[in-house]
């Protein structure tokens, strides 16, 4: 049996760490997991939603970015797609901090490395 968590628990524990923390962090999930029919995907692209976005916006500059953006992935396994490899990489050529992190801990000493 597989007993690593799966992606939306360690984006659980994250957001937990956050919240006690950081209280009042400006944070924001962009859903763009999850399967939809296909009439409604074309809505949420007509509204702005956009393959590959990252999970977790942290909408508070320092003293390097604009902002962090975190693509969370399962401890083990979880690929990242190549729109999410595009949007990493746009992200961080023009000014933010967008990285992929495998699991909550590497999420958290993201955010705690980015805050100092």
């Amino acid at each position: 049996m597989n007993n690593c968590p799966l992606e939306k628990d360690e984006q659980l524990e994250f957001i937990r760490y956050i919240d006690h923390n950081y209280p009042g962090l400006y944070v924001n999930h962009s859903a763009n997991e999850g399967s939809r029919k296909a009439h409604y995907v074309q809505f949420l692209k007509q509204m702005g939603m956009r393959p590959g976005h990252p999970d977790i916006e942290i909408m508070v500059p320092n003293d390097k970015y604009h902002g962090l953006f975190i693509e969370m992935k399962r401890q083990k396994g979880g690929a990242v797609s190549d729109a999410q490899k595009k949007c990493i990489s746009e992200l961080n050529a023009n000014g933010y901090r967008a990285v992929v992190c495998k699991g909550a801990a590497e999420a958290k000493r993201e955010l705690d490395e980015y805050m100092k």
